[in-house]
């Protein structure tokens, strides 16, 4: 360091400044990198928006168009022809105003979890030509075609709501968030619109489609309630205008007459055009709020983003003219030290050369002027010098003492710093081990005292947000048990079925051969007409209990649909459990960062439930449009039966007819056994699918399971009892 003690006055204060400078300039750069972070996450964001609402224009035009191709294949191509074909062109409109804004936007347009979803729906929607031709060959029923629809919106709806986990601000968390929650809204009154067109357009109901439509309305509200909790006054406000519009009275009128009329089929005084107009009334009002919470998104966002470059702006400019008054000041300080150290220097010159009489510099209220000071002192005293030197040896041993005494308190310190620095280190190692029970042991004083209450502060409300989290993880595991044991359940009643159908089908083959058998013996001879009679008659019983067998089989079938009406049920709750989650873990900022993505996991999830559940419906749906169609057939046989037992009775002596109506009666149980292989066979299908459901919900399970012990990993127990 002698290099730096030889330096002049002036070339020591450039050099002085020489470590500010480059701490200013670096705190300039991390500034300015934080700004200019800030400024490209908000545009990455404000870029996904033009891509969202293109996508909720594409949402808009498939749910039309799925609506219409329902009422048209109910209504067999009488309702919604012309229409139909006009709201294709809208969707292929809408499709490729969609691609292009994905081209014009670039790779950067969506995120990797959305471009997945896109990804699907596309590879859906290359197969609208075919299922279009299909439709228009009235050859798809009207509950396929609202469920390949489905199939392309769904993934759209999650692409909507994918960056809400991800991004860090609360207010742009909150209004996606709400707009997901309008998105769902219009999806299920979307649905509504579709089942409830093609009812209307059929003139009737089923008791499964008014159950679904009950089950989509419940949903519809439970997303609305999200809109509202997580929207504006603003928003409120439209909700509450838009629930008390004549759109949605005039759509709740006629869905109360679906309810109350829909079974009986007396819905003659509306059709399903008039229906669909209604409900799209109803969407355009929910829209609305949809593009109003996008338009709140963007505000945000560009709010965001002005400020983020004012923030780069002022910290540059600072920084800069922070630096420039800094080397100014330097400038005239080095000047005035070296102006006055080179007067002290010849006066001091003077001195040495024994000039006593030389002037000193004036004196100065700073180091310099006392050191002319010390000089005026040392020419006055030059006699004195003895007895001064006897001074500064009492007061060097007072400082060395005094010294001692400072040495000794110094060490003190440093011993209750260690001791302090120990405890807080020792605690922080058991808080990174998962012990939620970390603290600062001992008595501390001062910034230590503090140190350790808001340690305690914050372990504590760790604690507490940990055992939440886990009293919320138990509770998925229950659920999940009870589904996985609810799909056992379903399974072995589906194989039941299959076993009680395989038994109906071999009585209907011998009662397919004692037919036969009688109408040989009746054109052989009169006499056994007797037996034939006795034969049909016991053809009859067999029918009867055929018809009580498909009677049960429905039963079955409708307990099949409310287990799965309970999968979609907890499906439902957990999305929504996750949607929330994911807002509050963007409240957190970066400390919710990794529940997010836990949330998004569990939120993952509940949607595969949700898509296996619908499966398994639409698979239940139809089974029972087959039980049906069996029950109808099992009817004409038993009338058919009772004819011929007529005919035998009354025509006895007419051998003839009875071995023409004995042929007649063997092919009408022919068909009935062909029907009723038909039927084995669905059933069959529907145990394999049963399985599977059970199996995916032992998948879940697994999940839930896995869940739970991640967070068996924090020791919580004694905190949640102080919690307590």
């Amino acid at each position: 360091m002698k290099w730096l003690k030889s330096l002049r006055m002036a070339r020591a204060v450039w050099l002085a400044l020489v470590p500010l400078t480059i701490v200013v300039l670096a705190l300039t750069a991390l500034r300015v990198a934080d700004a200019v972070a800030e400024i490209r996450r908000v545009e990455r964001l404000s870029q996904g928006l033009p891509a969202t609402v293109a996508m909720g224009g594409l949402i808009g035009a498939l749910q039309k168009e799925r609506g219409m191709s329902a009422g048209f294949t109910a209504g067999g191509g009488a309702q919604f022809g012309d229409k139909l074909a006009a709201q294709r062109r809208d969707t292929d409109a809408a499709l490729d105003a969609f691609e292009a804004k994905l081209a014009e936007l670039g790779d950067g347009a969506l995120s990797p979890a959305q471009a997945g979803r896109v990804e699907t729906a596309l590879a859906q929607l290359a197969q609208v030509a075919s299922r279009r031709d299909a439709v228009d060959a009235l050859s798809m029923q009207p509950g396929d075609v609202v469920g390949y629809y489905t199939s392309i919106i769904r993934p759209l709806i999650d692409a909507v709501g994918a960056p809400i986990g991800a991004n860090a601000d609360v207010d742009v968390a909150r209004g996606l968030a709400a707009a997901q929650g309008a998105v769902e809204a219009m999806e299920r009154t979307g649905v509504m619109r579709a089942i409830g067109s093609a009812g209307f357009g059929r003139g009737a109901f089923s008791s499964g489609e008014i159950m679904r439509l009950e089950r989509l309305a419940g949903e519809r509200d439970a997303f609305l309630g999200v809109v509202r909790q997580l929207g504006g006054a603003g928003q409120v406000a439209a909700l509450d205008g838009h629930a008390a519009s004549e759109a949605v009275r005039r759509s709740e009128a006629m869905l109360a007459l679906a309810r109350g009329q829909g079974l009986d089929g007396d819905l003659s005084s509306l059709s399903g055009a008039e229906f669909f107009d209604a409900m799209t009334a109803r969407l355009q009002g929910q829209g609305a709020i949809e593009r109003a919470l996008l338009d709140g998104v963007r505000a945000r966002l560009d709010a965001m983003a002005e400020a983020a470059r004012t923030a780069l702006a002022v910290a540059v400019a600072g920084s800069v003219l922070g630096l420039a008054i800094s080397l100014a000041l330097a400038m005239v300080v080095a000047h005035a030290i070296r102006s006055a150290l080179d007067a002290l220097t010849s006066s001091a010159l003077s001195l040495a050369y024994g000039d006593l009489d030389a002037p000193l510099p004036d004196a100065t209220p700073n180091e310099i002027g006392e050191m002319g000071a010390a000089l005026g002192v040392l020419r006055d005293n030059v006699l004195e010098a003895a007895a001064a030197k006897l001074a500064h040896d009492g007061e060097a041993a007072a400082r060395e003492a005094k010294d001692a005494e400072t040495a000794r308190e110094r060490e003190a310190m440093l011993l209750t710093i260690q001791n302090g620095v120990a405890s807080t280190r020792d605690a922080l190692d058991a808080l990174a081990r998962g012990d939620l029970d970390a603290r600062i042991e001992g008595h501390h004083d001062g910034a230590f005292a503090d140190l350790r209450q808001s340690l305690a502060a914050t372990v504590a409300m760790l604690g507490g947000a940990i055992s939440e989290i886990g009293d919320t993880s138990a509770a998925i595991v229950r659920s999940v048990r009870d589904i996985e044991s609810g799909s056992s359940n379903l399974s072995q009643r589906a194989s039941g079925q299959a076993a009680s159908l395989e038994q109906i089908a071999a009585t209907m083959e011998e009662m397919a051969a004692t037919v036969k058998t009688n109408a040989d013996r009746a054109a052989a001879a009169a006499g056994q007409s007797v037996e034939a009679k006795a034969a049909a008659d016991r053809g009859g019983e067999a029918l009867t209990d055929a018809g009580a067998a498909m009677e049960r089989i429905q039963r079955e079938t409708a307990r099949i649909a409310e287990m799965v009406d309970v999968i979609e049920g907890f499906s439902f709750q957990t999305n929504l459990l996750a949607l929330n989650a994911s807002v509050e873990a963007a409240r957190a900022g970066e400390a919710g960062r990794g529940f997010a993505v836990v949330a998004a996991e569990v939120r993952s999830l509940a949607e595969r439930s949700a898509t296996t559940a619908r499966e398994v419906r639409e698979i239940v749906n139809a089974a029972g449009e087959q039980v049906e169609e069996g029950s109808r057939l099992m009817s004409s046989a038993s009338k058919a039966l009772g004819a011929i037992v007529a005919s035998i009775a009354s025509v006895a002596d007419n051998v003839g007819d009875i071995s023409g109506a004995s042929r007649e009666q063997s092919t009408g149980v022919q068909e009935i056994a062909t029907s009723l292989a038909q039927l084995d066979a669905t059933t069959q299908e529907n145990a394999s699918v049963a399985d599977a459901s059970a199996a995916s919900a032992r998948g879940l399970a697994e999940q839930a399971a896995k869940l739970d012990a991640l967070m068996s990993g924090f020791k919580r127990a004694r905190t949640a009892r102080r919690a307590a």
